[in-house]
């Protein structure tokens, strides 16, 4: 791994008028040392994990924008984690038809976040229910606790992950979403999580 480089963040305050934004050091770690970062985790603080709770969803309308909020508690004041923007795209099914892409709603986490998939993809992502949720189809992620808060440096953008949330496939996923959205497969590494 690099050298350590750390950068400080600004988590805005959802309540402005009763605490200030918050200013958080975290551990920058880019994309491509994930996996290195992830290896240097004790195997306690690891496990196997799949997505598990159900979402709603809706199709998109081309151009609409969705914006993703995710939030997170910390200390007892709930700050924006991260806000992200997209717009619904259309895209060619294996068919030869055009389809725009699908809005999700995590309704499972805190934040309730929408975000967007592609048509392309839901189908191949998520079952459909009686009730009218879908399900992830399962797919073993590798997780791991973090003792240190970190911002993972992607291609299009960076997420920060708080101590005590959990890197699932190397993005950050806050601790109350990361335990109403996946389920652990093996339990031989549970004890610290």
């Amino acid at each position: 791994m690099n050298e350590i480089i750390y950068q400080e963040k600004i988590l805005k305050s959802t309540h402005p008028e009763q605490y200030p934004d918050l200013v958080v050091k975290c551990r920058v770690i880019k994309s491509d040392e994930v996996k290195d970062y992830v290896s240097s985790i004790p195997e306690e603080d690891k496990c196997t994990v799949y997505k598990s709770a159900p979402v709603m969803a809706r199709p998109g309308i081309v151009g609409e924008e969705i914006t993703t909020v995710l939030k997170v508690v910390y200390e007892g004041k709930e700050y924006i984690l991260d806000e992200s923007f997209n717009k619904v795209k259309e895209a060619e099914m294996p068919d030869g038809s055009k389809r725009p892409g699908v809005v999700v709603t995590n309704i499972s986490s805190p934040s309730q976040e929408e975000y967007v998939v592609g048509g392309d993809k839901f189908e191949k992502l998520y079952t459909a229910n009686m009730d009218g949720t879908f399900s992830p189809v399962p797919d073993n992620r590798l997780a791991a606790k973090l003792s240190e808060d970190v911002i993972v440096v992607k291609s299009w953008g960076s997420i920060i992950g708080l101590k005590g949330s959990y890197l699932v496939n190397g993005n950050p996923v806050e601790a109350e979403a990361f335990e109403n959205t996946y389920s652990i497969v093996n339990d031989a590494h549970q004890k610290n999580m």
